[in-house]
């Protein structure tokens, strides 16, 4: 199940012709994510995007350079550096690719700025290693404390509420959830803080948000948890 957004604004009636707007793939020694997953840019201007490269250790790879490539030249160019350029308005996804790993974002030109999902974790399509260390001093593993995202609104506007449901189910907004962001400006951010409760296999995260202005954006994706066999 690849990532999907739906935002409730007429700029971005385009954005859920897509479907696919953020995905990733692996091989078996590298993962790959690209932030922001989400941007939005007026004509004629630009938005860096940024690739993290990692082995199966969860240890970065620093030392590797990714292929950017828009699928939409005519609304926005991106250079080897993942420097995109808006041309016109419209949507196009930015893909990032080295080997046979790649991972994409979407970038919105348009001259409204609609709210935005900036991040996710774990990120779309992500194996979340949860096997005990059995060894000292343990090695670093891909291992995350959280399910959650981190999103922004435009201007002034401000989130008022964001819900976050797991396979279907939302998770209760006492003690499970943490939240923030609520007037703190247009950066907010939830998160269900619990990952080691959820059982192995595949799982679907969904967040929605709105503002005071009654702006809203929901975004889907997936990822799966496993417990390695620790004789192996």
């Amino acid at each position: 199940m690849q990532g999907t957004f739906e935002a409730f604004e007429p700029v971005l009636a385009g954005l859920l012709l897509f479907g696919v707007v953020a995905c990733s793939t692996q091989d078996e020694t590298l993962g790959l994510r690209v932030t922001p997953i989400q941007a939005t840019i007026q004509p004629n201007g630009s938005q860096l995007f940024s690739g993290s490269v990692m082995d199966t250790d969860g240890e970065a790879q620093d030392d590797l350079t990714l292929s950017w490539v828009s699928s939409n030249l005519e609304i926005a160019t991106i250079n080897e550096a993942g420097l995109a350029t808006a041309v016109k308005e419209g949507t196009v996804e930015i893909m990032a690719s080295i080997g046979e790993t790649s991972a994409s974002a979407i970038l919105q030109v348009s001259t409204k700025r609609p709210p935005e999902i900036t991040n996710v974790a774990p990120f779309e399509g992500e194996a979340v290693d949860l096997t005990p260390c059995l060894s000292e001093p343990c090695p670093a593993r891909p291992s995350l404390a959280s399910v959650g995202a981190s999103f922004s609104f435009p201007g002034e506007d401000i989130l008022e509420s964001a819900r976050l449901l797991l396979d279907g189910v939302e998770v209760a907004s006492d003690s499970d959830i943490v939240f923030t962001g609520a007037s703190e400006g247009d950066e907010a951010s939830i998160g269900y803080s619990h990952l080691l409760e959820l059982p192995v296999g595949y799982h679907q995260a969904t967040v929605k948000a709105i503002s005071q202005a009654e702006k809203s954006v929901t975004y889907t994706w997936s990822f799966t948890i496993f417990i390695a066999d620790p004789k192996n």
